[in-house]
């Protein structure tokens, strides 16, 4: 990307973090404390994301390790598209809620509040796994609903939708 593109790129994520801090105290806290936190975390594009096709999964945040137990903080990097109008899953929204999505994830690795999950029992259908990934989506989605009812989007109940 050329030293215009990232510049854009910039612009447009630090417009959209100024944005969701002006319309919400609690965003803007979290977003405080992460610039002050020890820990580093990172805001990359989405097409650098370090998986093929990035674009059909969407914004990610990807920690710096694996967590081994609860209570374990660490950094983590998100990859964002500030351009992104649309999930993979056809919710039409603007990219500011994603953004505050993304948010509540490095919000709860920075707090040591990601549970552990073995991702193969959790797709061979475990339940315990499958209700540990449930909590480690709420606070995204409590982040994100705030931005949702700031901007009269409807609330976000399900992760997957």
């Amino acid at each position: 990307m050329g030293k215009l593109g990232l510049d854009s790129y910039v612009a447009k994520v630090t417009k959209h973090f100024m944005q969701n801090s002006m319309d919400s105290h609690r965003i803007e806290s979290t977003f405080n404390q992460l610039e002050k936190s020890d820990l580093v975390f990172r805001i990359l594009p989405l097409s650098e994301f370090p998986i093929k096709n990035a674009e059909e999964k969407g914004n990610h945040v990807i920690p710096d390790f694996k967590i081994k137990k609860r209570e374990q903080k660490q950094g983590a990097t998100m990859y964002y598209d500030p351009d992104m109008q649309e999930t993979p899953s056809g919710d039409v929204r603007t990219p500011r809620v994603g953004l505050a999505h993304e948010t509540g994830h490095l919000e709860d690795y920075m707090n040591g509040n990601v549970i552990p999950v073995d991702r193969e029992k959790a797709d061979a259908g475990n339940k315990v796994e499958i209700y540990k990934i449930e909590l480690n989506k709420q606070n995204a989605m409590e982040v994100e609903n705030i931005i949702r009812g700031i901007l009269n989007y409807e609330n976000r109940r399900e992760y997957f939708k």
